[in-house]
């Protein structure tokens, strides 16, 4: 990591640029927008001049290419909930007033890492998908796949294109999921370490003086009076609660990614079956976050008590992701330059015998592309009603309509 912006108070930026350069890490003044150059290679800003600046901050994120570049929102220090998760609609990670040296740099140099490590994976993506098109080409021109099998993926060229495609962004949705709650677990484990040398010093100098307190009566009182005035030391105490609990809610973060990628991971099978649409629905919201997270507002209407329906839930959970994903790039066109966010609505509810789930955007209005065409031949497939629907203000309306189960008739039994 080269050079850091610092987008704060002016009279703060620089004793914190001071202590970020004892740490390694160097860092100049962002005073406006204009500042945000290219050759930044992260950026801390105060939360409120981030959420002021989205355009300018987003202009300069995805300036930087294949990934944005770090972004950290420095918040007050009793700042909600809800200023947390606006910071981060901005921000791939947060830390509070007054901000540690230490810690930041540790979340930087994270930050740093793992967004190398994230460009290579996502270029080593790119070759293996190159690979696989390349064959699928061969395979399309003699009619064998590259084993001597007759290729048969059961979609076509333009249908396997837009799932691959779909499945890509969820994958680089997924590492930056998962990178976010790392980083701040990394940064919060170099803090503490920080924190338990510096009680082990203070105590090592109470040792020393309780040992001498026959020859200077004076020195344990001097001591304890130096340990009561350590500012940095009472810093670093009172922070480490929150960055227990920070570490805490990192890791709960990252296991209910993982366990909605293992339930997502075990809809394998292409027989029909009972499936439970909100369960489906809650999987693929949760692991497709990092893909429209920045690009709208997802709200969900669900009916109580729905009945379970009968379809693969290999296919049910790859028409929902092919969905957000479409609907989240429709958004992004539409605001291109404009900078704010969308909105994305999925409502599920009864309609006579069957479920419906409508997934509905306010992005720009495509023609009926291929990733709707994917999921209506997906939903022709298992019998299943399929219907997109132009919006009056731009946008799509995709209404899929699924069959309910009746018992074990329902299932072939």
């Amino acid at each position: 990591m080269d050079v850091i912006g610092l987008w704060l108070a002016e009279n703060t930026t620089a004793d914190l640029a001071r202590r970020l350069a004892a740490q390694g890490v160097a860092a100049r003044q962002v005073a406006s927008p204009a500042d945000l150059a290219g050759d930044l290679d992260g950026l801390v800003a105060a939360a409120g001049m981030l959420e002021s600046h989205a355009q300018a901050v987003r202009k300069f994120r995805e300036a930087r290419a294949p990934l944005p570049v770090p972004v950290v929102a420095v918040l007050e220090r009793d700042a909600d909930e809800a200023a947390v998760t606006r910071a981060l609609d901005f921000a791939d990670e947060i830390v509070r007033q007054p901000v540690c040296a230490v810690e930041l740099a540790a979340r930087l140099r994270l930050l740093s890492r793992l967004r190398q490590g994230l460009v290579a994976a996502r270029r080593q993506e790119a070759l293996r998908h190159a690979g696989k098109a390349r064959a699928r080409a061969r395979a399309t021109k003699t009619g064998f796949a590259s084993d001597g099998k007759v290729a048969d993926t059961g979609l076509a060229p333009g249908q396997d294109a837009a799932l691959m495609e779909s499945l890509g962004r969820l994958t680089v949705g997924i590492a930056q999921e998962i990178a976010s709650p790392v980083q701040y677990v990394g940064g919060n484990l170099e803090f503490l370490a920080n924190t338990f040398a510096r009680m082990i010093e203070s105590l090592d100098g109470l040792s020393v003086a309780a040992l001498r307190l026959g020859q200077d009566e004076g020195g344990l009182a001097a001591a304890l009076a130096e340990l009561l005035d350590d500012e940095e030391l009472r810093f670093l105490l009172e922070e480490t609660p929150a960055a227990i609990r920070e570490s805490r809610e990192g890791l709960d973060r990252v296991a209910a990614l993982l366990q909605s990628l293992g339930n997502f991971a075990r809809q394998d099978t292409a027989t029909p079956r009972t499936v439970d649409v909100v369960a489906v629905l809650e999987d693929v919201l949760t692991l497709s976050r990092g893909v429209w997270k920045y690009e709208a507002d997802v709200a969900t209407d669900i009916e109580p008590d729905l009945p379970a329906v009968v379809m693969p839930p290999v296919d049910l959970g790859r028409a929902l992701l092919v969905l957000l994903v479409r609907a989240a790039r429709a958004i992004r066109e539409k605001l291109a330059g404009k900078g704010g966010k969308g909105r994305i609505d999925v409502l599920i509810r009864r309609a006579g015998e069957a479920v419906e789930v409508v997934v509905r955007d306010d992005g720009a209005r495509f023609p009926i592309d291929r990733s709707l065409t994917l999921v209506r031949a997906m939903m022709g497939r298992r019998r299943a009603g399929f219907e997109a629907l132009a919006g009056v203000d731009g946008g799509i309306t995709v209404v899929l309509t699924l069959p309910r189960a009746h018992g074990p008739a329902a299932l072939g039994a």
